[in-house]
C-alpha cells in the first residue's frame, strides 16, 4: 500500500519523500518478491540505476512463502474482495471470450495481465486452490523471468 500511494504521489509530482519510502520498503523484512518487483519497475520507469539491484533482491526472495505474504496483503479487506471477485469473473469467461477481450486491451501489458488473471482464476477453480496459491503457481515463472531479465538488462556493460 505504501508503494501504491507513493506511485500516485510521484505521478502528481508530489513525491518529496519517495527516496525515503523506497529505502524503508527495501529494509522491511516483510517485503517479498512482488514488492521488490514493483519497486524495481517504478525505479526502471524513473530511469534509476538501482532498479537492477532491487530486481536482484526480489529474485533472491522469490519463494512461495514470501509471495504468499505479499499476495495476502493484496487480498485483505474491501480491495481484496474486489480483486478476488474480479479474478473469478475473468475466470468465468470462455477461452474465446478471454482472447477477444485481451486482444482489445492496450497497452499489450494489460492484455497479458488479463490473461494471467484468467489463468489464476481457472487454476484456483479447477484445482480447488486458494487464490494466493494459484497466483504463485501461475505467475512464478513469469515473475522469475522478469526479475532475471531486469538484473541483466540494467547492469552496465563492461
Amino acid at each position: 500500500m505504501q508503494l501504491a500511494r507513493e506511485v500516485c504521489l510521484v505521478l502528481l509530482d508530489r513525491g518529496h519523500y519517495t527516496g525515503q519510502v523506497i529505502k524503508q520498503l527495501l529494509q522491511d523484512p516483510d517485503c517479498g518478491p512482488l514488492c521488490y518487483a514493483a519497486v524495481a519497475a517504478l525505479l526502471k520507469k524513473a530511469g534509476h540505476p538501482a532498479s537492477s539491484a532491487v530486481a536482484q533482491r526480489g529474485l533472491g526472495r522469490l519463494s512461495a512463502e514470501l509471495f504468499d505474504r505479499d499476495v495476502s496483503i493484496l487480498l485483505r479487506g474491501t480491495s481484496g474482495d474486489w480483486l478476488r471477485e474480479m479474478i473469478a469473473a475473468v475466470a468465468s469467461l470462455t477461452h474465446a471470450e478471454r482472447d477477444a477481450v485481451a486482444a482489445h486491451l492496450t497497452p499489450p501489458r494489460f492484455g497479458q495481465l488479463f490473461l494471467q488473471a484468467h489463468a489464476i482464476g481457472r487454476r484456483a477453480a479447477d484445482e480447488n486452490l486458494p487464490p494466493h496459491e494459484a497466483a504463485y503457481r501461475v505467475s512464478h515463472a513469469s515473475l522469475q523471468d522478469w526479475l532475471e531479465a531486469e538484473t541483466v538488462r540494467s547492469k552496465p556493460r563492461g
